[in-house]
């Protein structure tokens, strides 16, 4: 959905890039990329996250493999705000830094004069963009680095920098947000775990993506991150800044809730185990000469038949 100023992430739309050519100079990535090896040679490529546009084999990251505890407490306990700490990490260009995806989002946050578009009970409207960041969200960088000294300090003194948040601090806050650094987010898992709702603005895939669902187990969030506001005016309500925009607090706790069960049961070292094997046995299969006589060919129908086990191995023996 597009309006003048904001639109509104449907379905996957993040991750395909060939349909958005805003790309190239809304993320770093996309103009200056932190590391990028280009190979012309046809060879497999096992990467832990992709771009929409490559091949590579997708296998999950090492990162994902110790979670943070969980035991965090119910979404509707926790506190009322939008929370993200990072550093200025997303591209390696000093010259163009201001482009860069995270450096855009803190100047948006910042802005000590703007009127930020937002969309309210289907009405465009405008609000300052001080009240809305003292309101809705504590977000902020705390460090700066990948960058000269002399911009590192420039930015400094534009942004400042906040006080790290341990995760358990984190997770206090009922809306989390997630934006990609130099490649995927590695702290992805451990959001969807808190019964928070995580707000994403991803534009990597790795392994666990076509597993969680957007609008289902988190919401997503353009590159532009214009309609950031508007989510957050949304779900919180308007208390304390726009009185009239009702709140959606049940939806939000949906989303959170539903994304956390799901995560537990789909994303578990288990399931990061299983899909490695996967991905190591369907790899031996392709480079055998005689790879067709050892993939499946079934529908899968032969799942939902009666396992016909040994006389040892029956359940009920």
């Amino acid at each position: 959905m597009l309006t003048d100023d904001i639109e509104f992430v449907e379905g996957t739309q993040a991750f395909d890039l060939c349909n958005l050519p805003s790309f190239d100079h809304l993320h770093g990535f996309g103009f200056a990329p932190a590391s990028f090896i280009v190979s012309t040679t046809l060879a497999p490529i096992f990467s832990q996250a992709k771009l929409s546009f490559v091949s590579d084999i997708l296998f999950p990251s090492p990162m994902f493999v110790t979670h943070a505890d969980d035991d965090s407490s119910l979404f509707l306990e926790k506190r009322d705000q939008m929370v993200w700490r990072g550093s200025t990490t997303g591209t390696s260009n000093d010259a163009n830094w201001r482009q860069s995806h995270r450096a855009r989002l803190m100047s948006m946050v910042y802005s000590h004069t703007s009127l930020a578009p937002l969309l309210v009970n289907d009405t465009e409207t405008r609000l300052p963009t001080p009240s809305l960041k003292e309101v809705l969200c504590d977000v902020g960088f705390t460090g700066m680095i990948q960058c000269e000294t002399s911009t590192c300090d420039e930015m400094k003194e534009e942004f400042g920098t906040v006080s790290r948040l341990t995760y358990e601090e984190i997770v206090r806050f009922k809306y989390l947000l997630d934006i990609d650094g130099n490649s995927f987010s590695q702290r992805s898992i451990d959001l969807y775990r808190s019964h928070a709702l995580p707000i994403r603005a991803a534009t990597f895939i790795d392994w666990q993506t076509e597993r969680m669902f957007p609008w289902v187990h988190f919401v997503p969030l353009s590159v532009s991150f214009k309609e950031l506001w508007s989510i957050l005016l949304y779900y919180r309500g308007g208390e304390g800044i726009m009185d009239d925009a009702p709140r959606h607090n049940e939806q939000a706790e949906l989303i959170a809730e539903g994304g956390r069960e799901w995560a537990c049961q789909v994303l578990a070292h288990e399931d990061m185990q299983i899909y490695m094997a996967r991905v190591l046995l369907e790899y031996a299969r392709v480079i055998r000469d005689d790879r067709d006589e050892h993939g499946y060919d079934g529908d899968g129908s032969e799942a939902s038949l009666e396992p016909n086990y040994p006389p040892v191995l029956k359940s009920d023996q």
